[in-house]
């Protein structure tokens, strides 16, 4: 064989041989790819999946909203019915405070400059 043909053929080799190289990262990748969308296909059906039943409760916020609303006009025409009666002092009630807020107080309070510093 002539020096050019076994040239040409050794040219053609190295070129068919880094072709695959380079085939073969890019499947590599596309493997990697596929692997990170199926974790992120699966994160986003499970979310799907969670958020589901949110429309019946959102139904059901709404309808005790309603009631609260229906109950507030109650108390607001009582309220005005009775504005022109007064009020005896034993039937006024101190308001109390919630439970949250009664274990609040005995609680120190830390200031977000004494945070920011730790």
């Amino acid at each position: 064989m002539r020096a050019e043909v076994i040239v040409t053929l050794i040219g053609v080799g190295l070129l068919v041989a880094a072709l695959a190289g380079y085939l073969s990262i890019i499947a590599y990748h596309l493997t990697k790819v596929s692997f990170t969308l199926g974790t992120v296909l699966i994160g986003v059906r499970a979310i799907a999946n969670q958020t589901e039943p949110l429309e019946g409760v959102v139904d059901s916020i709404a309808t005790d909203v309603a009631a609260m609303d229906d109950a507030l006009k109650d108390l607001v025409e009582a309220a005005t019915a009775s504005s022109s009666q007064p009020l005896e002092s034993s039937t006024r009630v101190a308001p109390s405070m919630p439970p949250t807020q009664q274990l609040r107080r005995g609680r120190p309070r830390v200031s977000s400059q004494r945070l920011q510093r730790r």
